[in-house]
């Protein structure tokens, strides 16, 4: 059984990915799975928003963080089952995703190294060359006797790990909900 801190933090989760699917247009959606109730004040309510579905569920998953790009990045293989101008968009997924802000990134880089940047590398670029689910990659310079060498350093997005396992545990939680309110859908049609 889960702990009531675990269950707390998964509703808190549930809370803001109801929150940010109705800030991209996609309320109907959290009516429709019952989950309007998170949100007091605003059920099924959703911003107007003239943009292209595509665009908002890349918004949405970019804003729900590495757990919600990662899947977007599989769905964006899907040719064959997702319409093309969907597609397009969750294909920026794979290394177009909004960076974390360089003192995150630094923090995050000092914290491994047990050091600061300036005394390994001899530059860092703050702006990374990529960004994506899970982390992003900037150019540097790293110190050598012989010379500095140009180097790509990944970094980690900072608590993508706890972030990645609680929502992997929240996701599988929602579709085992969404088989059992299927199932019990089918089983009241059988009935009528």
């Amino acid at each position: 059984m889960a702990s009531l801190l675990t269950t707390v933090r998964d509703l808190e989760r549930l809370r803001q990915i109801v929150a940010v699917l109705g800030r991209h247009g996609f309320g109907e959606v959290v009516t429709r799975t019952g989950l309007s109730s998170l949100l007091p004040g605003r059920r099924g309510q959703e911003e107007a928003r003239p943009m292209p579905v595509g665009i908002r569920m890349r918004k949405v998953l970019e804003d729900l963080g590495p757990s919600f790009v990662k899947l977007g990045q599989i769905i964006s293989t899907r040719r064959d089952l997702i319409p093309a101008e969907v597609i397009e968009e969750l294909e920026k997924l794979q290394d177009e995703v909004p960076a974390e802000p360089f003192e995150a990134i630094r923090t995050q880089v000092e914290s491994e190294l047990g050091c600061a940047i300036s005394d390994v590398f001899e530059s860092f670029d703050e702006t990374p060359l990529a960004s994506a689910s899970i982390a992003q990659v900037h150019r540097a310079r790293l110190r050598q006797p012989e010379g500095a060498l140009e180097v790509a350093v990944k970094v980690q997005r900072p608590k993508v790990r706890e972030v990645m396992a609680g929502d992997v545990d929240l996701l599988y939680w929602l579709a085992k909900s969404c088989l059992l309110y299927t199932s019990d859908a089918a089983d009241e049609d059988c009935l009528v």
